[in-house]
């Protein structure tokens, strides 16, 4: 390849990234979430690799490598929820006997587990392109901590492993070799903030269905506030319509965020 097909593959890249990063801005609920996108150039990241996502809630894009803008989407959707889900916390960790016979957790299996647990996650809500194949089964079932304790029978879930081998390929979680044991405030900041967004989201979305009784409508961030309630996320949600009846016209977000 040619200096000048390098530099339209350079500026494809590019614009592919910057319009993934628009998707997920524009998203009622990941638009919300915490972690910064910072892109890098391939000499940082390595060439094939796509993002890292830190323990200090940094996401490094590699804007060198051309995915579609829909991959990248997904890709940064994914790195956001390793933050929101405390995959980086101590104490989400298996340990003792949860994390096998050592008693310490297997660090490429716990990435491997969320991984999945996300994979699956983002099949149901429909959020970008998976740049690898998703397992034909969607959802592998329980959380991390049991997708965890599946891992460890290397019989099992070959499928899964395959596809989380694939997608660790290209995208990585910097830091669990060192995970947080506390944080400042007492909380990890980009699970609380998932929260709000969550609330935020389903408050909007019911904003925008209107009166889904009389319509019958159901709008995609509808269905996002049932996936999650059905992923052990339980945010308060309710009506626009009903908070005014209840609440004398007022309309805020559920449980105090």
């Amino acid at each position: 390849m040619g200096k000048k097909e390098n530099r339209k593959a350079e500026k494809k890249s590019l614009i592919n990234l910057q319009e993934g990063m628009e998707i997920i801005d524009r998203h009622s609920l990941f638009g919300r979430l915490g972690g910064w996108v910072c892109p890098v150039k391939k000499d940082m990241l390595g060439k094939q690799t796509a993002s890292v996502v830190t323990a200090g809630g940094r996401i490094y894009v590699n804007e060198d490598l051309l995915l579609s803008p829909e991959e990248w989407a997904y890709i940064i959707a994914h790195q956001r929820l390793h933050l929101a889900f405390g995959h980086f916390d101590a104490a989400k960790m298996p340990y003792g006997e949860e994390a096998g016979s050592s008693g310490k957790v297997d660090i490429r299996l716990w990435n491997m587990a969320c991984d999945l647990y996300i994979m699956g996650f983002l099949n149901d809500l429909k959020v970008g392109r998976c740049p690898v194949r998703v397992p034909e089964h969607g959802r592998t079932g329980g959380d991390e901590v049991k997708i965890y304790q599946r891992l460890l029978y290397p019989g099992d879930m070959q499928e899964e492993r395959h596809a989380a081998d694939a997608l660790m390929e290209l995208i990585h979680m910097k830091g669990l070799e060192s995970p947080i044991r506390e944080w400042e405030n007492g909380r990890n900041p980009y699970s609380h903030t998932f929260s709000r967004a969550l609330n935020a989201a389903v408050l909007s979305v019911v904003e925008e269905a209107g009166e889904p009784e009389k319509t019958g409508s159901c709008s995609a961030q509808t269905r996002l506030a049932v996936e999650c309630s059905a992923k052990r996320m339980y945010p308060d949600y309710i009506s626009a319509k009903k908070m005014r009846e209840n609440y004398e016209g007022n309309v805020f977000s559920c449980m105090g965020c």
